[in-house]
């Protein structure tokens, strides 16, 4: 098949490609795909036919000639996108075959992406490498959730009236085209926590010890050992040795007798968390937060049941921690769940040493540095799986929350309300940008945080007092409560929202408290497509008892390179009438 394509050139080493796709967006130019090698300062743009080109590069032209743009662009015939860009196989110059990544250098010693492994570990995972653009895709999956939305706000049923705002063009265009996806060059080693399974196999006739992600059809589980892990090339590679030393020592001692297979059936999981230092291309870790959960019935003692395996685990711990092939610091703990049929589980912690003593589980943590702050990650504690696109996410989130601000000039405090808070990430982060970016101004910046989870609120509370200890200008309050419990947290003036739930999405009882209630700023955080398009049209509807919510904006972040999953942002503001009328 042939190629035409629209070359910029001149755009800047630095210019990343969804800028390029942000501008493209705003131009309103149709175009198939956008390719910008790393270390060039030309990106080419995809088009499927040459009247669609020429038609794009009068537009661009424009739009360059409007911003006042340095760089220049031309129809190029020659250029041959990467294989598997446009579902097809490119050739060599000498009729081979090739393979590269999109956006991304060949991979060293001929490694290719583990599908299988990636199906298991990732969410909605497919093979992007034969979609035209991971990021192009991921735009048109957040443009079909508010595009779902807004089809949904026009057939509205029950008595509601479809709200107004939804009628002006001006306060709809954008959410109709093509999302703006932040990206980084970081889509290789970035996952900071994993999960693997522990079971055995049948290896040469002997039995061998396995552990990585699992995945269950009917009652077949099948577990991908540490073999397969690197192939799948999202874990930094401190997971994969930790899971290859794991096998290796517990497959030694099952065949020489110090443990049975019964023995193994004790281990349930080893969790392992990644602390260290993330640029924009690149996360070397320098910490690990290592648990080994054992389940056991609930009316034998663990040290009894637990009598020839804890010794193993002692020794494996002792030797990562002493032979340094971790190149990390080791915190490393025991979760021992007793079951209880009909009833909740018991959860007892444990240091790994020899004599097991129950201790708090607080008592185990890593610390991540990030932003001039640092936040401690326990067993239990959720944390972004990306550092780079992370900080991307908050600094976004930032420039939004100024935007808001700026409408205060009569208060002289902001407050933060930060909803599912967890350790006290975004609202701790933004609160440090927020106190940077308002250093010449008098006002004061509040965050008041919820969680229904004692320990998140706990961590919450030590990294505030660690974070902020000499920032008289930030105060921050934690509380313990759910969300349906709390109606008067949101009666405080100047307050914007911060949502960051659960996959589940928001539950029915917080929807009906943030539409009760007096907020007039929202930020959705979600990393979940589905249950993002429901959250929305319940905030926006129209009920003839609140005021509805309308949505100014939506970003994508690609959270999770290599799989097909959007992490979304979305700013909403409440409407000035129960019939979703917007006044500027």
């Amino acid at each position: 098949m042939s190629h035409i394509s629209v070359a910029l050139d001149n755009t800047g080493l630095s210019t990343r490609q969804d800028e390029i796709v942000a501008l493209l967006i705003d131009a309103g130019v149709e175009f198939t795909a956008v390719v910008k090698h790393p270390g060039t300062d030309t990106a080419y743009v995809i088009m499927e036919s040459e009247a669609s080109a020429i038609t794009a590069l009068k537009h661009i032209s424009e739009l360059t000639n409007c911003r006042g743009l340095s760089f220049s662009c031309r129809i190029d015939r020659d250029y041959v996108p990467p294989a598997g860009l446009l579902g097809e196989e490119n050739k060599g110059l000498n009729g081979d075959e090739q393979t590269l990544l999109l956006d991304e250098p060949p991979l060293k010693g001929g490694q290719v992406r583990n599908e299988e492994v990636l199906k298991v570990v990732a969410p909605y995972y497919v093979n992007l490498e034969a979609e035209r653009s991971e990021d192009l895709k991921k735009s048109r999956m957040l443009q079909n959730v508010l595009k779902g939305v807004l089809v949904k706000l026009y057939k509205t049923e029950g008595g509601a009236v479809t709200p107004e705002w939804t009628k002006q063009p001006s306060l709809i265009t954008h959410l109709r085209k093509r999302a703006i996806i932040y990206t980084s060059e970081l889509r290789h080693r970035y996952r900071t926590k994993v999960e693997f399974s522990i079971g055995v196999i049948e290896r040469d006739g002997r039995p061998a010890v396995q552990i990585g992600p699992c995945t269950r059809t009917g009652s077949t589980f099948r577990i991908f050992g540490s073999n397969c892990l690197d192939g799948a090339l999202i874990f930094p590679n401190a997971c994969v040795t930790i899971s290859r030393i794991f096998e290796e020592q517990l497959t030694e001692a099952l065949q020489a007798g110090q443990i049975l297979r019964d023995d193994i059936a004790l281990l349930d999981t080893v969790s392992i968390r990644c602390v260290g230092t993330c640029t924009n291309a690149r996360f070397d870790v320098s910490d690990v937060l290592i648990g080994i959960f054992l389940r056991v019935a609930a009316n034998i003692e663990p040290d009894i049941a637990l009598s020839r395996l804890w010794p193993v685990i002692c020794g494996i711990d002792t030797f990562l921690k002493r032979s340094g092939v971790l190149r990390a610091a080791i915190v490393s703990y025991a979760k021992v769940i007793a079951v209880v049929p009909g009833r909740p589980h018991r959860e007892t912690y444990y240091p790994i040493a020899l004599i097991m003593n129950s201790v708090l589980p607080s008592r185990f943590f890593v610390v991540q540095r990030m932003l001039n702050i640092a936040f401690r990650i326990g067993p239990d504690t959720f944390f972004q799986s990306n550092l780079s696109i992370a900080i991307a996410m908050v600094e976004y989130i930032t420039e939004v929350v100024m935007l808001v601000v700026g409408d205060m000039d009569e208060f002289t405090r902001v407050t933060l309300l930060d909803v599912c808070c967890g350790c006290g990430f975004l609202g701790q982060c933004i609160a440090r940008l927020l106190s940077d970016r308002l250093y010449d101004s008098q006002k004061a910046i509040l965050v008041r945080g919820l969680d229904i989870s004692a320990d998140a609120i706990a961590n919450a509370e030590l990294n505030a007092i660690e974070n902020f200890r000499e920032d008289a200008r930030v105060s921050l309050e934690y509380t313990c409560i759910s969300v349906e419990q709390a109606q008067t947290f949101f009666s405080v003036p100047a307050a914007i929202g911060i949502v960051d739930p659960p996959r589940a999405g928001l539950p029915d009882g917080v929807i009906r408290v943030l539409r009760e209630s007096d907020l007039q700023y929202l930020v959705y955080v979600s990393c979940n497509p589905k249950a993002l398009a429901q959250n929305l049209f319940q905030l926006c509807y129209t009920d003839k008892t609140t005021l509805p919510f309308h949505i100014v904006s939506a970003r994508g972040f690609n959270m999770f390179p290599g799989c097909e999953h959007v992490e979304a942002v979305i700013f909403l503001k409440r409407c000035a009438s129960k019939e979703g009328i917007v006044v500027n």
